[in-house]
């Protein structure tokens, strides 16, 4: 009998080694996330790439012919384990050269728009749309209340 997967589960490759990435930090901001939500079971593979490769999948998914920070891919869209786990949420691919350019332009650091981008591709995955000026405020006010809830739990560590 095979025994059925509890919990959240979440998956992260380094497609851009020429930029390092806090794996664990990443894991745990993003199951910071999925229980914000209230969602206690959920798995998301999170994939970090280079500004030419994003640029790639914003050409061929959304029609843009240029690099961005975040994409996210609803399982509907993703083969990897749609028929694995019924938890799945999907994939998101984040750029961290654009992370790196992001981070100097809005004053964070490079940890912290990392940290931004996986809290941004979760409430994408989980329905959150930005395409108005009000949508976009609410998922920003949803990612700075997450991201500043981590970072006094990280500092009480």
């Amino acid at each position: 009998m095979q025994k059925k997967r509890t919990g959240t589960v979440i998956k992260t490759e380094n497609w851009n080694p020429a930029k390092s990435v806090d794996n664990a930090a990443v894991r745990k901001i993003a199951r910071a996330t999925l229980s914000y939500l209230k969602r206690r079971k959920a798995a998301v593979n999170i994939v970090f790439v280079s500004d030419s490769e994003i640029k790639k999948l914003n050409k061929c998914f959304l029609n843009e012919d240029c690099p961005t920070d975040v994409i996210s891919f609803w399982q509907e869209t993703c083969d990897t384990f749609r028929h694995a786990d019924k938890n799945f949420l999907g994939d998101i691919a984040i750029s961290t050269d654009r992370a790196r350019v992001n981070a100097g332009l809005f004053g964070k650091t490079y940890e912290e728009e990392i940290l931004l981008y996986v809290i941004h591709g979760i409430l994408h995955l989980s329905g959150y749309k930005d395409y108005t000026v009000r949508d976009r405020k609410i998922m920003e006010n949803i990612q700075e209340e997450i991201l500043g809830k981590f970072k006094k739990t990280a500092q009480k560590t």
